[in-house]
Order: structure tokens, then sequence, then C-alpha cells
């Protein structure tokens, strides 16, 4: 289409609908400013549900609530030693079709209800962290938390929370609680709760009965958290990086950043630094799907021939897998893509 999508972050489906953070406009010094946007299958059109992506309109406060163009969020996030921007943003819809945003540039997780108002929901980044908060008391992360974000079959959201290396979960009623991991301490062990340790997880998935999935992004491995909590390496070998595929135990990722399950229970996982897409089938094997291995680029193809320059993310929708994160770059400038496979 002839909309742009510049610098996509964070992606969920819901019916017919593709809902995606992006980064504002940098004609404007906007780039740091954040839209929620929904893009519509059935004709390709790209709408903005809330955020204003122009600096000339961002008033005194960075973080405002209100209508789709009165909202502020800043997902932006300035890369150390270099001029490019990293969209934070991430997004999760529910069945309902609320929006959940998190707003890591202002610190705060916020919602998205009738397509036009936006509300905090709780801040992120007041110390110390902790538990069994309601609104607005909860807190993740550090100054700009680095968050994913998925729902599970009782409508809670789950956080993955790279940078305090954990996993909570939030109810309806915004009271939070600890999944696995242990707040700001990051490792690689597996048991339950508080006694397990991530190091920097990244997407999550849930199953439908409760199962969630994690990428778990500097062990270099797929971590499984069952129903009664109790976390286990499901694929990859912690610390050993690679491209290899096979059974769970034989295969090696490279910091997996992304993951996603279909209908089918198939899991697609985003290898962030191994440059491909991987799947990972019902019996825990292991293949490639797209890329080749720590081979960055952009090149549309099947299979091995595709490109990836930092695959960050992925979400499902029955027919189509959407990566993001991906960004093309030529001279001083750099095309952040939105990229879509078909897999049989």
């Amino acid at each position: 289409t002839g909309a742009g999508v510049p610098r996509p972050g964070g992606l969920a489906l819901s019916g017919n609908s593709l809902y995606m953070t992006t980064l504002g406009d940098l004609s404007t010094n906007g780039g740091n400013l954040g839209q929620v946007r929904r893009m519509d299958f059935s004709d390709g059109s790209l709408h903005t549900l809330a955020g204003i992506g122009s600096q000339v309109l961002v008033p005194i406060e960075p973080q405002v609530d209100g209508n789709a163009n009165q909202a502020v969020f800043q997902f932006g996030f300035y890369q150390t030693g270099g001029n490019d921007t990293i969209n934070r943003g991430a997004v999760a819809v529910t069945a309902g079709g609320t929006v959940y945003v998190t707003d890591s540039g202002n610190g705060s997780l916020r919602t998205i209800t009738a397509g036009v108002t936006t509300s905090l929901v709780f801040g992120l980044r007041p110390a110390p962290n902790g538990d069994g908060n309601t609104i607005p008391g909860a807190a993740f992360g550090d100054l700009i938390p680095e968050l994913a974000l998925t729902l599970d079959p009782l409508g809670s959201l789950v956080v993955s929370d790279a940078t305090d290396c954990d996993v909570r979960r939030v109810s309806q009623a915004g009271a939070t609680s600890l999944v696995a991991g242990l707040h700001d301490r990051c490792g690689a062990i597996n048991g339950k709760g508080s006694g397990t340790l991530f190091a920097r997880p990244g997407g999550v998935a849930a199953a439908p009965d409760g199962t969630l999935y994690i990428a778990d992004t500097n062990n270099s491995v797929i971590r499984r958290i069952a129903v009664d909590g109790t976390v286990t390496t499901f694929a990859g070998v912690t610390g050993a990086t690679g491209s290899t595929d096979g059974t769970a135990t034989v295969a090696r990722f490279y910091q997996p950043s992304g993951i996603v399950r279909d209908a089918a229970g198939i899991l697609y996982v985003a290898d962030n630094a191994g440059t491909t897409i991987r799947r990972i089938s019902l019996d825990g094997s292991v293949t490639t799907l797209a890329g080749a291995p720590i081979t960055l680029g952009y090149a549309d193809g099947t299979g091995a021939a595709a490109r990836f320059f930092w695959n960050q993310g992925a979400c499902d929708r029955r027919d189509r897998h959407h990566l993001r994160g991906g960004h093309r770059q030529s001279g001083d400038t750099q095309d952040y893509l939105g990229r879509r496979g078909q897999y049989a």
C-alpha cells in the first residue's frame, strides 16, 4: 500500500487486523514519539488508533491521555553512540478489542478502549519493583523498560521483562504477580517461581491450556513455563549459540527474541542474532524456515534465499506469519520493515 509504516515495533493480531506500534515523523522531530496503528487485511488500509507523531503537536507533558488525536506516547529509545532510534513499544489485544500498550519512554502501561481513548494502567518505573500491587503501583524494568506482552487464556496480561529478567502476570483487575524469575537478577536456572533465572527474556507466547513459551534471549534457548509454574528448557542448550537444526537438545539458537504459537501448536521463533526464522514442531524438533544463519541483509525470497537484518518479533495469523524489527540500510538512512511469510 502507499501508507508508510515508520519503524514498526510490537505486533499483535486480532480478527482480520494487525495492530502495531510505530514511531513518529522524523521530518517533524517526532522520531521518538509513538502511534498505535491498525492494518486491515481486507483492503490493506492503515488506521491510526491513538497517538500523535509530530513534535510540532506535542504539549508540555510527554504523556497525555485522551482521544486518538490527543494521546502522546514515547516508544523511542536512542542507541548509545549512534543516531538510531529503536521502537520498544509492545502491544496486545483482547478478544473484546481493548489494546494494551507499553509506553517505554514514559515508563507506563496504557490501554486504548473503543479505538480512540487511552488511559494509564500502571507505572513501570517506580522503585522498588514489587508484585501484589494494583493500578498504579506495580513497577517493571529500569528507566526504559523492554517488555513483551501476550494474553493468557483467562485474559490476564503476561509480561516478559528483559530489563528485570523475569516474567509477570497482570490480572484484569490490575494486580501483578510473579510467574517466574527473580527481580533484577539474570541467569539460567530451571525450577519454579523465584527459584528460576532468565537472561533478558524476550517474546512470550501462550498456549490454550496456559503453558507459556519464552524466548530467553541471552541464554539462547526457548524456555517453557508449565501451568503449575515449572520452568524447563524446551529447545536449545543454555549458552551454546549457533544455527543447528535438529531435536530440541541438538538445536542451537543465537539470541532468539520473538516467539509465536499458531493454532496447531507450532512455535515460530525470530532468531535475532542468527538472522533466521525457526520453526519448532510439536515433538520439539527445530527447522529453519527462512533466512541464512548469521547473514545480514534484505532480500525477499523462499527459505534460505531470504535475508533479515535483526529480526526481533513475530505474530501469527492462520495463513501468515509477520515479522517486525528488521531494517535495511542504505547510506546514512535506515528503512524499518514489516515482513510477511507464508509457510506450509
